[in-house]
Order: structure tokens, then sequence, then C-alpha cells
């Protein structure tokens, strides 16, 4: 009997095998098994059973000859070409996630029996998170074996996943010390290796992945060496269907009221040698008495040699006779010689003692998953013994024995296969399609691949369609697919032969005459002499009456008795003039002694002259001139042609006012309508258009060009962009800051100076309007009322340089922090904006009062990560000797879950009951907040009220608390998903006398599954990701938005829309980098990224760059956002927020672009590559 573990196993083994039988029918892609299979055999290994792969050898030691070895550490690494078993290159290449070896020693009684030595085998890859291993550039959805070595010198603990064409299987490898591990089972030298392997089939694009992971109990992962091994192709079956009919006008074609014709023999002419060959041939190969021992828990292969036949297989059934004492622990599958493997049977018939006479065909009447042991007769196996149709059935066959659970033995005694070949008598013809026509003809379930279709002509006709190629069709069959319309045409014989012209082409030349030939075919030969006339028709070409493009002809071709190809020569006239390519007609008449195909006596072959002469384009360069303060200047726009020309060209171009206008507007410029003329072998000239100057200030305007009309030219660029710059100064506009005290009950007035940099005749207007930051206007329900929020105009009158605007702050006697609202200026008239944010700041004058916070106002982190932070305490007066600390924490417990055993770093004389939850929903809650349900309480005082401690410094941490987001990343089970927030506050139950308290809140972001390495090349670029990010934002889609802009040698996420959806994702979050409520943009966020990737820190970051109406401006904050989104780094043990913000603080420690220095020394990309 089998434990549970066990039967799992087989369970999953089973499903396996389904769904991959599932695929083989219905795949969509299964047509890259057709256009594939020149690189199937060149990198088909299997067939001297090689392995290939890569091997963790000890450093210094020689090169491994099994396959490539992998000798040295780093962060990862892409390998091409790797060497199969026999020391020979392929054209497999794998991607290394990471690796660094270490010299490990395997016990030789480990190593499992193999074609090539195992036994350098050796050296062990260490990692503390997982390893991905990617083989790419393999046989398209192939049945691969693969092994994963494992080798350890304590001893160690690690979980596998096998991942190929939508299927995956995963197991747990229990490694011993110094053992060599193979797959889910402990090595051994005394068994094959081929009874350890896992299958898989790789996917559609050629590729398995296997990635392998620390399991919990153990922290690094253990690798001696990665191996695959293809034994069999996935394929997949078609239909092809036609018609046979009459072709009663010799047209070649199935027209309207043509019959179909029944008792025709149309044939799949496998061997593509024109006949149908039969009767087909069969033979009964014998293996003989076997008497094998099959390995219990291993792999019994034994082959026998097939030869003789000349034809490609039509079926096959497989006799076998096996004693075993528990028959369902078997799996018996059959190979053929080109590698396709058909499963036969798996574990079916409990504990039956195993399978007498049984032969599988797919003929039989009963699945042999109906039958019961010993399974004597004849069963429909459970794959498909069809698979090996249309292969050639010469070679080496072998039948693989498995016995997949320990415990139970058994022997083959003997197996014999029944092949028959060849192609048959064909299908004669006898559906009937509706409609009374006969002539429907269909075959079935037809293997993928490609097929010459033809018909056995009957006595006393002609073929008609298909015409050439040996008068057959050849059609590629993809998996899932019909292909219609395969038809064939007859006619009666006559003594005459069908007489047919070819369609013909030339390219022109640039002068002389060529000939253009077009060949004339006799369908069959002759003992007359055939005389045909051949004659030119004009199409867009014309003889020398029109364009002189050919001569026309009239002429007799005469066929000798015998002869069946003759030629119609048509001369071609050269010339230099660009055309287009140009078609005329050749027609056949007044046949002697043949029939001309066709309805009438009008056969014709088109003939096409191709133009081969340049094209000359003209083009309009844009200019740019400086407008002046008086008079007029001329704007003289360079046009241009290609290439010189013989001919004269006439251009005539026209302006078109935008946002400088001729004399019926702002009279910038001069209205023009005029001609350029180009003499022969003149390539530029000039557009001119006067430019009027003026004193006025206006901003750079821009107006048009156009070319209207070329003679003898194409237009290229037909609109040139003329742009007159201002040369008049304007002035600058700035806001001034406000600091005062708020006050206790009445109203201060914070008058913020609106100052020009200089005067201007004109009225100066802005708009401007206050916004909340720390402090709030009370607009939102819930919010404070510390100021009144105002919006509107200013106005500064002609020649004054200062107006003020006026905000009323509200006084309270709450305790709280310094606060901030903003007043932001926008929409100038007559003027630009310098400075278009005043930041007004609300002074707290109300007494000491104590504050807790979080070391972050924000975290962000993955749904299911852990994360935790630092409960920070200060006072505002400085007072380290108060009576303590009450404390309470409010948390969401559907949103976060508090890790046990508890808090962490704990400050002296803390009370701390850390593992009781308290309800906190009463009204919503000590903290006010209805979204939060629970709370812990933290109480800390010293003797002698001297809290936290005279001399202590503040502010001091008091414990770092460890939470966890409820949910698995990616998903919606529960608590947060992507995007979502929660947040943690803070209260007290008491304060000391005579001291308020202020709780700042922490918010806590499930962030989406993103990070700024777009291109998933292992690391964030500037010049990659940087630049793709602020092409997205620009709205670049397509090969515009990746062109130039992927790290080629180790992007795994290359495909433009793939890219999209995944900005997409990060729309709301990672690329609103300003937090503006208008969204994302390319000329700030995007900006701001890719600087941020090329090492800029500070004002050199920012600068220019945040939007005016951005709520994250600090530079401080946009440096610590940004690290947030930095790709994973190795760590088990805290956040990627946690790690990226350390990274950051070392980088700023050392940092190499500050406000002063613009010069790039040592870009981040090169710090985050040594992390």
């Amino acid at each position: 009997m089998t434990d549970g573990l066990d039967w799992f196993r087989r369970a999953q083994q089973w499903l396996l095998i389904a769904a991959r039988r599932v695929r083989t029918m219905a795949s969509p892609d299964m047509h890259t098994i057709v256009t594939c299979q020149a690189l199937e055999q060149r990198i088909m290994f299997d067939a001297n059973g090689q392995l290939i792969g890569i091997d963790f050898d000890q450093p210094g030691n020689a090169s491994p000859d099994n396959w490539t070895p992998v000798t040295s550490g780093g962060s990862g690494q892409f390998i091409e070409n790797l060497i199969d078993e026999s020391g020979g290159p392929t054209d497999v290449d794998i991607t290394l996630s990471t690796f660094g070896t270490d010299d490990v020693s395997a016990d030789a009684g480990s190593v499992p029996i193999h074609t090539q030595s195992l036994t350098n085998i050796g050296g062990t890859l260490f990692n503390d998170s997982p390893v991905t291993i990617t083989f790419d550039e393999l046989s398209p959805l192939g049945l691969f074996e693969v092994y994963v070595f494992a080798l350890d010198r304590f001893g160690s603990t690690q979980n596998v996943e096998l991942a190929g064409d939508g299927n995956a299987t995963a197991f747990q490898q229990n490694v011993p010390a110094d053992i060599l591990h193979v797959n889910r089972e402990q090595g051994s030298s005394a068994r094959e290796l081929g009874t350890f392997a896992e299958l898989i089939t790789s996917s559609a694009s050629g590729q398995i992945t296997i990635t392998v992971s620390p399991n919990g109990d153990s922290d690094e992962v253990v690798l001696a060496g990665i191996a695959i091994r293809q034994i069999g192709a996935v394929s997949g079956f078609g239909d092809i269907e036609g018609f046979k009919f009459e072709d009663q006008n010799l047209s070649g074609d199935h027209d309207n009221g043509e019959p179909g014709v029944s008792g025709v023999t149309i044939f799949l002419d496998i061997n593509d040698n024109g006949v149908p060959d039969g009767p087909e041939e069969s033979n009964t190969f014998n293996s003989g008495d076997v008497s094998r021992n099959i390995p219990d828990g291993g792999t019994l292969n034994d082959s026998q040699n097939v030869s003789g036949f000349t034809s490609t297989i039509t079926d096959v059934n497989v006799t076998v006779n096996i004693d075993h004492t528990f028959v369902d622990d078997l799996e018996l599958s059959l190979i053929a010689p080109n590698g396709t493997t058909v499963l036969l049977v798996s574990e079916e018939g409990d504990d039956g003692d195993g399978f007498t006479d049984t032969t599988l065909s797919d003929e039989a009447g009963v699945e042999i998953v109906d039958a019961d042991p010993p399974f004597t007769g004849a069963f429909r196996p459970e794959g498909s013994l069809s698979d090996f149709d249309t292969r050639d059935a010469n070679g080496v066959w072998t039948l693989r024995v498995r016995d997949l659970i320990f415990s139970e033995t058994g022997t083959l005694q003997n197996w014999s296969l029944d092949i028959t070949a060849g192609e048959g008598d064909g299908e004669p013809i006898t559906q009937t399609r509706s409609g009374g026509q006969r002539g429907e003809f269909d075959f079935q379930d037809v293997l993928a691949g490609t097929y010459a279709v033809r018909e056995v002509v009957p006595d006393g006709q002609v073929q008609t369609f298909p015409a050439g190629d040996n008068n057959a069709h050849f059609v590629s069959v993809l998996p899932n697919q019909t292909v219609r319309e395969v038809d064939f045409g007859n006619a009666p014989s006559t003594d005459n032969p069908a007489i047919t012209i070819d369609d013909a082409s030339i390219d022109e030349g640039d002068s002389g005459v060529t000939s253009l030939t077009f060949g004339v075919h006799l369908a069959a030969p002759t003992a007359q002499v055939v005389t045909v006339r051949y004659t030119t028709i004009e199409g867009n070409a014309q003889d020398e009456t029109g364009d002189n493009d050919y001569a026309a002809v009239t002429e007799f071709i005469t066929f000798d008795p015998g002869q069946v190809t003759q030629a119609a020569v048509v001369p071609i006239n050269g010339d230099t003039a660009f055309e287009p390519d140009e078609l005329f007609f050749v027609a056949l008449t007044n046949a002697t002694n043949a029939v001309l195909i066709g309805a009438g006596a009008d056969n014709q072959a088109i003939g096409t002259i191709t133009n081969d002469d340049p094209q000359v384009m003209v083009s309009i360069a844009d200019l740019t001139i400086t407008e002046g303060d008086a008079g007029t200047t001329d704007a003289l726009f360079a046009v241009s042609l290609s290439a010189p020309t013989s001919e004269q060209v006439v251009i005539e171009y026209i302006t078109v006012a935008d946002s400088a206008e001729d004399a019926a507007g702002d009279d910038d410029f001069s209205f023009v309508n005029d001609f350029v003329t180009f003499g022969p072998g003149q390539t530029m000239q000039t557009a001119a258009v006067t430019i009027v100057g003026d004193e006025k200030r206006e901003p750079d305007e821009i107006f048009f060009v156009d070319i209207v009309s070329a003679g003898n030219a194409v237009i290229d660029d037909a609109r040139a962009v003329g742009t007159i710059l201002n040369d008049d100064s304007i002035p600058t506009i700035a806001i001034a800051d406000v600091s005062m005290p708020e006050g206790d009950t009445v109203t201060t007035d914070f008058d913020f100076t609106v100052t020009l940099s200089n005067p201007t005749v004109e009225q100066v207007t802005v708009q401007f309007a206050t916004s909340d930051g720390s402090a709030q206007s009370g607009q939102t329900a819930g919010d404070d009322n510390d100021f009144v929020a105002l919006s509107g105009t200013a106005t500064i009158a002609p020649l004054a340089t200062q107006t003020v605007i006026t905000v009323a702050v509200n006084g309270d006697v709450k305790f709280e922090f310094d606060e901030q609202f903003f007043i932001d200026l926008s929409g100038p008239d007559n003027a630009a904006i310098d400075d278009s944010r005043g930041v007004g700041t609300i002074e707290f004058d109300d007494g000491p009062f104590q504050i807790v916070s979080a070391s972050d106002d924000v975290l962000r982190t993955l749904p299911g990560e852990r994360f935790g932070f630092d409960l920070l305490y200060d006072i505002s007066n400085g007072d380290t000797t108060v009576d303590g600390l009450d404390l309470r924490v409010h948390f969401d417990s559907s949103a976060l879950e508090l890790e046990f055993p508890g808090l962490e770093d704990v400050l002296l004389f803390g009370l701390v009951n850390e593992s009781v939850e308290n309800d906190d929903t009463a009204d919503g809650g000590f903290d006010g907040d209805a979204s939060t349900d629970k709370f812990i309480q933290l109480h800390w005082n010293r003797p002698g009220d001297d809290w936290p401690g005279e001399g202590q410094s503040l502010p001091v941490s008091l414990a770092h608390v460890p939470f966890s987001i409820i949910g698995a990343a990616g998903t919606s089970i529960a608590g947060l998903t992507p995007g979502e927030s929660t947040q943690v506050n803070f209260t007290v139950a008491s304060t000391p006398p005579g001291i308020g308290f202020v709780g700042q809140p922490l918010t806590v972001q499930a962030r989406p599954p993103v990070d700024l390495d777009v291109d998933d090349s292992g690391e964030s670029q500037a010049l990659t990701d940087g630049l793709l990010i602020i092409r997205f934002l620009a709205g670049f889609t397509g090969q515009a938005l990746v062109q130039g802009a992927i790290d080629t040698a180790s992007a795994q996420r290359t495909d433009p829309q793939e890219i999209v959806d995944f900005l997409e994702l990060a729309l709301d979050t990672m690329l609103n980098v300003d937090d503006d409520p208008t969204g994302a943009a390319a000329l700030t966020d995007g900006l701001m990224i890719i600087r941020f990737l090329a090492g800029f820190r500070g004002q050199a970051l920012v600068a220019d760059a945040i939007a005016p109406q951005a709520l994250r401006t600090d530079t401080v904050a946009i440096e610590l956002f940004l690290a947030d989104f930095l790709p994973p780094a190795p760590a088990a043990s805290a956040t990627q927020s946690q790690l990226n913000r350390a990274h950051l603080a070392q980088w700023r420690a050392s940092t190499v672009r500050t406000d002063d220095d613009d010069t790039l020394v040592m870009p981040l990309i090169e710090i985050l590559r040594g992390l």
C-alpha cells in the first residue's frame, strides 16, 4: 500500500499527463511545431542519450566535459550556446537569476549511472533567496526530462518548481550531507539516471523555467547542476477538404454550374512520388524472451530495431507481457526512433498481477482505463498511437516501463510491435455535396505537416487544375485546422494539348532596349506542329503610340513536334523618368493543333515593367528668426530637391497664419503666395517671407509655409514652420512666504506679497488659489479649519511692482505642530511666473505637548509582506523628566496583522502588553477613526516621575512595531489590494498635567507589484527603464516605445504591449512621483524618474520638474518615494521599502550629484549593482 505522499505524487503525474494530452489536441499555437522543424532537428541532443545544462563546478577546477560549467559568483548571468554531454555546442541558451559557487564533493555512491560520467558534478551554488534558471531556444512544445541535482555539505531542504507550456510541477528536495540528490530522491550509483526524471513540456516559445527556493526550514538554496533531455515532440491533427469538378469551359477554375465528379481517387502522396503506394506493407517485430527486472521505483528501457519499410507509418499496435505484484505502480510508454512518445497506460489495475497478452491499439473497442488486470485482449491506450502516423518506421523503438512507487517488483517478459506503412489506395470520392452535386472529399485527423495532395486522373481525362507543381496541391496542415478548397478539375482529353502563357516582369532600365520573355507551354507533347499568335495590349504601360514603354508586337510562335515550351518576346524601352510600376498584356490567339485554356480565345499573360528610377523629392526646411523692434526682415526658407534632374521643377508655396498673423491680424509677417523655380541640375532655392518688427512683449510665435504643388517632382516635406523669436523683455512674478503665530481665538491676517521683477507699461494679472498642506481649510468633512480657503485674481497696475494677497488664519488652543498651507500662482497675463508658490507657516503657540510618530509617514509594501516601524517619542519643550506616557496604537485588523511574539527594542521602563488586542469600535473608537477596530495599550514611566530620563536625547525610539499586510501579493483574497491603504493611529489614555499630546498617523499602502525595473533586466537604468517610462508618459506605444530602450543582454520584458500593461498598473502610484492630482506626466514625473536613475539628488533631482498642483514637493520625500520602487533586493528579514531606504542612505553618504554639482561622476546604478 502507498502512503498519502506517494498517492499525491502519483495524482500529480496523472494530471500532468492528462493536461499534456489535452494540449496536444487543442493548443492554438501548435503551428510552431511545423515552423520549427529545422530547429528541432538541430538540437535533438537526446538522440544519443545526451544531457544539456549547467554544472556548478568548484572554483578553479578544470571544466567538466559533460555540460556547461559555471565557476564564478555574481548577480546573475546569461549563458549562450550550452554544450551537450559529448562536449558539442548547441543553440540552447539559459538565463540564471543569481549564482555563487562553493567547493563541495559528492559521495561517489550517490552518482547515478549514465552514458557520460557524472562524477564531475561538484561544487554547489549557495544562495539565500530563490534561484531561477530559464532554458531558451528549445524545441517548442517538446517533451523533456528534467534533472535538478542538489548537494550540500551539511544537509538542507528546498523547494523545486518546473514550468513550461502552461503546466507546472513542484516537489521538495530533502538533501542529505555530501550525498548527491536527484529531483525527488537520493542519488544512487546502482540506478540509471533516467529513473529519476521529471517530465515537462516546453512552452510554445521554446522555454522551460526551473525555480529553486528555500522552503522555510532552511535559509539557502543548494544546487550542483541543472540538466534537461528531450524525449519527444507534441503534435496535433487537422483536416483537408476539397471538391472534384468537371472543368467544362477549360478555365482552370471551378465556375458556377460546373458539376462535381465521383468515382475518382484523391490521395495524400506522403512520399511525393506521384502515385498512390499500395497495398500497404505490414510486419511484426518480436522482442523474444526479455525477462528483465523492472527497477523498484525506477525505469526499464527495452529496445528493438525495425527495418525494411519503404513508406511511412499508417498504423502501430503493441503487445506486452509483464509480471508484477502491484500493476498500479507502472507507467508504460512507446518511443519511436524520432523521439515521438505515446503513453500506453499509467497506474491502472490496483494490485493486479501484470499484463498478459495485452495489445494496445487505437482501433480497440475498450479503453484500457476501463479494463481490469491481467488486461488480456485488445484495448485503446491512454495516448494515441496515431501520433506515429506519417513517421519513418525504421530505427530503434523503445518500450519504457517506469515503476512509480517503491516496494513492489516485477519483470518484463516480452513485447512485440505490429507496424503498417504506406499510403494505401487513396480515397475514392463517394460523398454528396448539398444540392445534388457530387465530388466532395475529406481527409480527417491528418497529422500536422506538409503534404502533396494528388488525384489519379481517370482514363480519357486531362487535369486542368491545379496546373504546374506536377499537378499537385502542396498543403501545410496546422493542428486543429481545416484546409479547404483543395480542388481538382478535369476535362475530357482531346488529340490537341492545352496551351498556356506565363506572367513575366522586368526592371525598366535607364536606356536602350531589353527583352521581356513570356513562357508559352503545351500541356503535353504532340506529333503535330503547333502554332499560336501572341499580341501585346496596352495597360498603363504604353507602346510607341503613347509613352513608348515597350514595342508593340504581333508574332506567331511555332512548336515543333515533341516541343512543349517556347517563348514570346517583347522589347522594353528604358528611361530615367520616375514613374509607378506599369502593366501591359500579351494575348494568345489563333492556335492550331492546340487548345487555348480559357473562356473564349483571349488567354492572356501580364507583363510588369518595374520602375528602377529614383524619385525626385522636394522639401522645405523650418526656419527661426528674431523679430526685431522695427522695420522688416526677410525670412528665407530653404527649399531643396533630393537629386538633380534634367527637367525644370516649379513649386508653389503659400503662407498660413497660426499664433503669428499676417496683416489681417496682428501683422507679424506679410502674406505670400508665390513660386520657386529650379533650373536643370539645381537642387537648392529659397522661399522668401517678410517679417514685421515691433516692441510688443509677446511669446515666440509661429506661422507655416506650405508647398501646395510641385511640377516634375513629388512633395516629401510639404510644410515648414517659421518661428518668430520675441526679443522684448518680460517681467517675472514671485510670491513671498509668510510665517506668523496662530493665535488662540481671533483670526490673523497672513499677507503674501506678490512682486514683479521689473515694472511694465501693461497691466499684469495672475490667478491664485490656496491649497491644504499640514494646515487644512476645513472644506473636506473631518478636516481642521486652520485657515479660510481663498482664490481669485491678483492685479498689478501698470508701472507698479507689488500687490498683496491676504489669507485669514483661524486661531485655536489645540496642541499641534507648526502647520503649513500654500498659495499657488497660475495663468499670468503680461508676465511670467518665477516663484509660483507661497508657503504660509502657522506657528504653534499653545504650550508644550508630547509627540508620538512612526519612523515613516507612509510605508508602501506588497500584500503579504512583513514590515515594521519605529515608535518615535518627542516633546515640544524638550523636557525629559515628565510622569511618563500611556499610549494606544490603533489599527484595522482586517487589513493589518500584528506580528508576534511582539514589539522589539522596547525602551527601558516600558510596561507593554502587546499580545492583547483591544476592541476599538464603539463610536469610532478612542481615535475617532471608524476604519480602525483594534488597539494595543503601551505604558512607560520611571521612578520619581523622571521619564524618559534626564539627559535622554530626543527624539527617542520607544519600540519597533512589526506588522504585515493581510493578503497575498497581487491578489484580493483579503486585506488590502494593491493601491489601497490603511492608517495606524496613536492616542493616549492620559497625559501629564499641563501637557498636550499629538499623534501623527502612519499610512500603510499596499503597492502594486511594480518597480522601476521596467524591462525586467534585474536592475533599473536611466537609459532603458527611465527612457521607457518617460516615453510611456508621453504617449509612445509599439516600437516607438521600446526602440533602443531595452537592455538587450538581460531584459525579460521586451514586448511593447506587455510593457504598456506593466506601466499602466503604476500610473496612480509609482509614476505619480510628485503626487499631482491631475496624474503622472512625462516632463514632471518622467523627468524626475530618469534623473533619479541617473544619480541626480537634491535640487538637481527636482529642478523645474514639479507640477504646479503637486502635493509631494520635498526633495527628501521624493527620493524616499522613488527608493521604495527600486527593484527587489535579496533579503528576507526586512521590507523592500526599508531596504531601498537603506540603500538610498548609503548612496547619500557618498553622494556624487548635489544641488551644486551637475557632473554625474558615479551613476546610482553602479551602487545598486554592488548591493
